[in-house]
Order: C-alpha cells, then sequence, then structure tokens
C-alpha cells in the first residue's frame, strides 16, 4: 500500500466543485420589505434571498420548507405579516416569519396535491385564501391559512390550475377558477361556483389576471394551455382571443403602476402596455413556467434554466444559478485520481457526466431510453469496458461507451442495479419486487428465487462473484425491516428492524472478491455489523447514539491507512465507525447531503464526495 497524502490543513472542510446547470423553478414569489425579497420554489425546496443586486446572488435554501413546492402565494401585508403558503405535492404549508418556519395547514383532505393558491386583497382584515388542487376542487381558509375547508360547490371540474379574486373582493365578493375544462367564478366569496361561458376548446385554463381596474372595467385575462391568451371586459359574456406570439400561457402578472401585462409562455416572456393590443418579447427564452412582477423588479422561472432578473425589461441577469434538480445519486469512476469521470442520477433527471472531476456537467439525455433513473452502477471493469448500467421504469439500461449512447438490456421495468466485485454477476430489482440476475454484460436475465417474493420490496441487494446474495427487505404491510444472506434456494433472515413511515437501507461490503470476514447494513437509523464465518453470519447493532431521528442514507466504506473504514451518513452529518462506536466527523450545516462515496484513492488522499440535495457535487477530507 502506497503512503497516505492527506492535505491535513483542509480535514473536515468540503468544497463544491460544481453541479449541473440550474433547473426547473416551478414557482415565484417577491416579498416587499426592508428591500425586495424572493422566494424560489423547486422540487428540492424553497429558496430565499434579499440580495437582488449585481450578479450573484446569494440564496439559502430554507430547511425548514418543504420539497415539491408547486405554487407560492405571498401575503399582501406581507412587510408586517411574513406571511408565505407553499402549495406542494404533498399538500399545504403555512410560514408566518419569512419562510424560516413552517407548518403544515390543517386541510379537510389528506396530502392533496396544490396547484395554485391566492390571498384575498383585504387579507389583512378577512384572513382569506384559496387554494387550487390537482384532483380535490378547491380550498378555502378564513383563519389566515391555518384551517381550510372544501369549497367546492357547483364546481364540475376537481383540477383547478389557476385562481384569481377580484381587487374590490370586499364588496363584490367576486373571484375566478381556471381548471382542466372550463372558467369558473364566484360572486358569493368563493361559497359557490357556476361556468362561465368560454371557448371549450380552449381549455385547460393555466393561468389568469384581473385588471387593477377591475371593479371599473371588468377586464379577465386568461391564459390556456394550446389556445394562447383570451380576454374579456364584460363579465365573460364575449371573448377576444389576442395576438400574443404563443400558445401556452403559464402565467400571468399584472404590474400596479403602470398596468402592464406579462405573459409567460413556451417561448419567453411577453409584455403588452395596450390591454394586449400588442405585445413586446421581454426574454426570449424556452418554457418560461413562473412569473413574478413587483415595484418594477421582474422575476421569472423556467423548467430546465433557473430564473432570470430584470429591473426594466431590456436588461436581464442569471439570478437563480442553482442546480435545484431532485438527483440521488452518484458513481465514481474507478480510477478518478487519474480519469476524474463521475455520474449523478436521478428521478426525471436523467444522467450528468463530468470529465473534470465535478467542476462542469453535461446532461446526457440525448438518447437514453427514459430520464427517470431510479438506479446507476458502473462495472467494475469500466477502465477496459466503459460500461455503465441503469435501472428505470423503461427498463435495464446499458451503456457500453461511458455514457454518450445506451441500448436496452431488458425491458422490464427495474429499480435497482448492481454488480459482484469483478462483474461476474449482474443483479436487477424488476417489476413486482421480482429479482434477475445476468452472468454476463449484456447477457440474457433469469429469475432469482428468494425471500423478496411474496411481496417484500427490495431496499438494497449486494453479491459476489459466487452468487451469494445479501439483501435488506420491507415486509408486505411496511411495519419492519429485514435483512437476509444466502444463495439460489436457501436464504435465512438475520435481522428485523421496525420500519418508519419512509424506511430506508443500505449495505456495505468490502469491495474485492470474496466477502471478508465484516459487512454492514443500516436500517433506517440503526447500522449492524455483521461477521461472517464458515459461510454464515451473524450481527451485532452499532447504535449512531442520540441522534434524533436521524436515518442513514448511505453508508461508504474504502481500505484506510489501518484497514477498512467505514462511514454513516444521515444528510444532516457523517459518522466514521471506530471499534463498535460512532464519530461525527463531518456537519454539513444547512444543506443536505443525498449521497455520500469514498474516492477510489481514498487510502492514498483519504477524500470524499457527497452529493447535496439539489446537485451541488462536493469534496472533502475523512479522516
Amino acid at each position: 500500500m502506497g503512503e497516505i497524502h492527506l492535505d491535513r490543513a483542509n480535514v473536515g472542510r468540503w468544497t463544491t466543485l460544481g453541479g449541473p446547470s440550474a433547473g426547473k423553478v416551478a414557482a415565484l414569489a417577491i416579498g416587499r420589505g426592508e428591500g425586495h425579497t424572493v422566494f424560489a420554489g423547486t422540487r428540492v425546496g424553497l429558496y430565499r434571498t434579499a440580495d437582488v443586486g449585481g450578479a450573484g446572488a446569494r440564496w439559502a435554501r430554507l430547511a425548514e420548507a418543504s420539497l415539491e413546492i408547486m405554487s407560492l402565494a405571498i401575503s399582501p401585508g406581507y412587510a408586517r405579516d411574513r406571511t408565505l403558503l407553499a402549495g406542494t405535492a404533498r399538500g399545504l404549508f403555512v410560514s408566518r416569519d419569512g419562510g424560516d418556519r413552517w407548518q403544515l395547514a390543517q386541510l379537510p383532505i389528506s396530502g392533496p396535491m396544490i396547484l395554485s393558491l391566492c390571498f384575498s386583497p383585504n387579507y389583512e382584515l378577512d384572513g382569506i385564501a384559496l387554494a387550487g388542487t390537482l384532483e380535490d376542487g378547491i380550498l378555502y381558509s378564513d383563519s389566515r391559512g391555518e384551517r381550510w375547508s372544501y369549497r367546492g360547490f357547483g364546481l364540475l371540474d376537481a383540477t383547478v390550475y389557476s385562481l384569481a379574486i377580484s381587487p374590490d373582493f370586499a364588496h363584490d365578493e367576486m373571484a375566478f377558477a381556471g381548471t382542466e375544462t372550463a372558467l369558473y367564478y364566484s360572486y358569493n366569496g368563493a361559497l359557490a361556483w357556476k361556468q362561465l361561458p368560454f371557448p371549450e376548446e380552449a381549455a385547460p385554463i393555466l393561468s389568469l389576471a384581473l385588471s387593477a381596474n377591475f371593479p371599473q372595467d371588468r377586464v379577465l385575462y386568461v391564459g390556456t394551455e394550446r389556445a394562447g391568451l383570451y380576454r374579456t371586459a364584460d363579465l365573460c359574456r364575449s371573448w377576444q382571443r389576442l395576438g400574443l406570439p404563443a400558445e401556452c400561457v403559464n402565467a400571468l402578472a399584472i404590474s400596479p403602476g403602470r398596468g402592464s401585462l406579462f405573459a409567460a409562455t413556451e417561448s419567453g416572456l411577453y409584455r403588452s402596455d395596450d390591454e394586449g393590443c400588442s405585445w413586446v418579447c421581454l426574454l426570449e427564452a424556452p418554457n418560461v413556467l413562473s412569473l413574478a412582477v413587483h415595484e418594477g423588479l421582474i422575476v421569472v422561472g423556467l423548467a430546465d434554466g433557473g430564473a432570470w432578473l430584470s429591473r426594466d425589461g431590456a436588461h436581464w441577469q442569471h439570478f437563480f444559478t442553482l442546480p435545484a434538480r431532485p438527483l440521488l445519486g452518484m458513481a465514481l469512476s474507478p480510477h478518478f485520481e487519474e480519469e476524474p469521470l463521475a455520474f449523478l442520477y436521478g428521478p426525471q433527471e436523467g444522467i450528468w457526466r463530468t470529465r473534470d472531476g465535478g467542476l462542469s456537467w453535461e446532461s446526457l439525455e440525448e438518447g437514453l431510453p427514459s430520464l427517470d433513473i431510479r438506479s446507476l452502477a458502473l462495472s467494475p471493469g469500466f477502465a477496459q469496458d466503459r460500461a455503465l448500467v441503469a435501472a428505470s421504469p423503461a427498463g435495464i439500461l446499458l451503456s457500453r461507451d461511458a455514457g454518450d449512447s445506451w441500448s436496452l438490456w431488458a425491458d422490464e421495468p427495474a429499480s435497482l442495479v448492481c454488480a459482484s466485485p469483478s462483474g461476474r454477476l449482474y443483479a436487477a430489482v424488476c417489476a413486482a419486487g421480482a429479482v434477475r440476475v445476468a452472468g454476463a454484460l449484456g447477457g440474457p436475465w433469469e429469475r432469482l428465487p428468494g425471500p423478496w417474493e411474496g411481496g417484500r420490496e427490495v431496499l438494497a441487494l449486494a453479491l459476489s462473484d459466487d452468487a451469494h446474495y445479501k439483501v435488506a427487505l420491507l415486509d408486505p404491510g411496511r411495519e419492519s425491516l429485514s435483512v437476509w444472506e444466502g444463495r439460489p434456494g436457501g436464504f435465512r433472515q438475520l435481522v428485523s428492524h421496525p420500519a418508519s413511515v419512509a424506511p430506508l437501507a443500505a449495505l456495505w461490503v468490502l469491495d474485492r472478491p470474496g466477502w471478508g470476514a465484516r459487512w454492514y447494513a443500516s436500517l433506517d437509523g440503526q447500522v449492524w455489523e455483521f461477521r461472517e464465518a464458515g459461510g454464515r453470519s451473524s450481527g451485532h447493532p452499532l447504535p449512531l447514539g442520540d441522534q434524533g431521528e436521524s436515518k442513514v442514507l448511505g453508508l461508504a466504506g474504502g481500505q484506510g491507512r489501518e484497514g477498512p473504514a467505514l462511514f454513516a451518513c444521515t444528510g444532516e452529518a457523517i459518522y466514521k465507525l471506530t471499534g463498535r462506536s460512532w464519530t461525527a466527523v463531518h456537519h454539513f450545516g444547512p444543506e443536505r447531503a443525498v449521497a455520500l462515496a469514498l474516492s477510489p484513492s481514498y487510502s492514498r488522499d483519504a477524500s470524499a464526495f457527497a452529493l447535496l440535495l439539489g446537485g451541488a457535487f462536493c469534496r472533502g477530507i475523512l479522516l
């Protein structure tokens, strides 16, 4: 073994090397207090900045906010009440301190997907807000967002993409809702809804905006998914299709001062200063999804490109440049020190590759049969065969040129893939929990019988060159986790552990032919050490200590100077196993890690890599 070369000055310090390009910004909101505060909602959570001047805005991910942000609304009196609503894929959340702390709103149904949100312009007095859902119609609150009730009487379509409330709501009690099939309005404070005459072929309705002078001019703008933008000035008795040079209108906004109308579309951001008669393209960009306008400040969010900001509509800066992508795993080249090649992957994000150690990244989506990548494994002989294997709902995918091109190895949906230490065997977890095994790269897959049959879900799997398997399973009732080992025709259960609501499991064995004497499994927050003798393993727990509700999301091991080194990552921190106890060696602060890997040259440089929530790729020293 060579001499270990350590950068001791950087022990405990982690450096962000880079990450993929900025991803999807689904929702935006601007709050006015001491200056502007901008919020950006993404699939990996909510970000906030008060730095809207100059280049390089400093964004902070709000650790207590939910993931999968789909809609945002900011109180009309934000400067005083600091109230925000966040609609997510699993419910509605309320913050009353500018986004630092959040509480789950009391809803009449469990976990609805919230597509749209709207405050009453008189919110400071009436406490009213509305929420539109994917499948459950409209929800109503008059308790400042704390408690919500169902307000769907008269609503024949339960998919509500957009909402708007009259500026004179305190007197006219008018509100509008755009759905999958029709346009609705309420004349009694959202107590009941009535369908309005609107070109049926133009729906779905994605966006709504009311003129600032709506009580006098009755002007309503309706943005559709495929038929452009419509305007009415007589409470929907007649309609005019406007000459907006776009078909999909994702968001609308009206500036209170000038009365300018802004439209976020599939081809860019447009502005009209004459009620939609003529248009100017302010920003040419594909798929502008979200939009926020306040006192001359314009911010737009893209489907794949972060967010852009302008103060005059003519000069734009790339404002939100963080990846904000739901990447969940990584894989390093086995000779990363000589060939700094690494891969990141995740659901709906495909696979990203770096050739320079993480400084720059390229998407491998072209030619990839599916962007929904659940698992990725490099061939143990990657240096020679350049092979990668990926699991996706489209099947088991194979590349023989380091990701440049892909083929379908098997068309059965798969959720996990792995290889034996020398690549003699490959295993995949497929549909309905079936496990398949292939004896050669690109060879036929065969069914492997085992304890997963009967409804148990495979959460982690490892195999040796001589077909010895180790597996972590979740029982059919989702009440317990268990670890098994064995060969085809003969498996035995080693341990069982109560499962959490969202269970996690991981395995780590010494990466060499045969298993060695020890191997490890984590079941939620509990780690087990197993010692193998005579072809059988026995184990004992290695508690992480008083770590509250923290779960181990991954185990990473390598050959250190004094033997195998094992680390457990909980997302918040990294712990090192010393004897039978754990020591915290790094805390990620407000960030959260989703994957950890030791450098293939760990024995020489003691370096490790972490993938942070959102896609940042980091390097540090672990001793």
